[in-house]
Order: structure tokens, then C-alpha cells, then sequence
């Protein structure tokens, strides 16, 4: 028979290391997120830059007209155009693309979080209590499938709660 204070150190490192491949994962898209949030914000300026480069443009082919020099109207039209039609491409690619993507790597981080945070916990009282209930194992296992989809550790199905010695 194992020895019940060798198990209860193997469940609780076992517990710290798929914390720990959590918090990696976290990481990991945090920096996605990062990424994201920079895109949009050069999608959104390019946009901002653009439509008023086009304006001063605009502007200034106007008051060249004004001062007697002939510009095309066509010209003073097109810059317009293109202006504001880039402007809101740029807005539609920064409201539909890099939102969904920024919402959807936050809406994964929180839900990581609140694993992370569970684990730990699961962590905590079980060092506190000195052993780990069967309801304690099936919860630690339900989220272990549910966050990181891994098959589970032989040494946790069907064990008995360690009695503190």
C-alpha cells in the first residue's frame, strides 16, 4: 500500500503544476492580447491620420481655387473621398476584427484567472486540512478537463481521502 502522506504531497504538487501550466497559459494570452490592442490602436490612428491628411488636403486645394489657381474640382472631391472612405474602413476593420479578438483573449483570461485562483485554493486547504476529500478530487479533476483537457493522473482516480496523521 502507498504510503498516505507520499500521496498527498504528489496531489498537492500535482495541483501546483497544472496551476502553474495555468498561469503559462494566461501568459501566453495576455501577450496575444497585448498584441491585438496594438493593432487596434494602429488601425485606429492610420485611419484618424488619413482622413486628416486628406481634409488638409482638401482644404488646401480649396483655398488654391479661392486665389485664383486652377484646381481641378474632381481632385478636391476624390482626396475627400478617400478620406472618409478610409476612415471608416479603418473603423469597421478596428470595431469587427481586433475588438472580437480583444474580447474574446480577455473573456479566456478571466475564466483562466478564476482557475487559477480555484487551484490555488484547492492548494491552500488542502496544506491546511492535510488531506484532500474525494469531492475535492472529482472538483479538481472537473477543472482539470474543462481548462486544460489532459488526460487524467492514474493516482488520482479513486483514492480515498488521506486521514491527517
Amino acid at each position: 500500500m502507498d504510503n498516505p502522506s507520499f500521496l498527498f504531497e504528489q496531489r498537492c504538487k500535482e495541483i501546483l503544476s497544472q496551476k502553474q501550466k495555468v498561469d503559462e497559459r494566461i501568459n501566453k494570452l495576455t501577450a496575444l492580447k497585448s498584441k491585438w490592442n496594438t493593432i487596434d490602436s494602429f488601425v485606429k490612428y492610420s485611419g484618424y491620420i488619413v482622413f486628416l491628411l486628406t481634409g488638409l488636403a482638401s482644404t488646401i486645394g480649396s483655398a488654391l481655387m479661392t486665389a485664383g489657381i486652377n484646381v481641378p474640382h474632381y481632385m478636391i472631391l476624390k482626396t475627400s473621398s478617400v478620406g472618409i472612405l478610409i476612415a471608416s474602413i479603418a473603423k469597421v476593420v478596428s470595431k469587427t476584427l481586433t475588438s472580437s479578438k480583444k474580447n474574446k483573449y480577455k473573456n479566456q483570461i478571466e475564466e483562466l484567472n478564476s482557475c487559477s485562483d480555484k487551484m490555488y485554493l484547492f492548494f491552500e486547504k488542502a496544506r491546511s486540512d492535510l488531506h484532500i476529500s474525494n469531492e475535492e478530487i472529482e472538483e479538481f479533476l472537473a477543472l482539470k478537463k474543462k481548462y486544460l483537457i489532459e488526460e487524467p493522473d492514474p493516482h488520482w482516480t479513486g483514492l480515498v481521502s488521506i486521514p491527517s496523521s
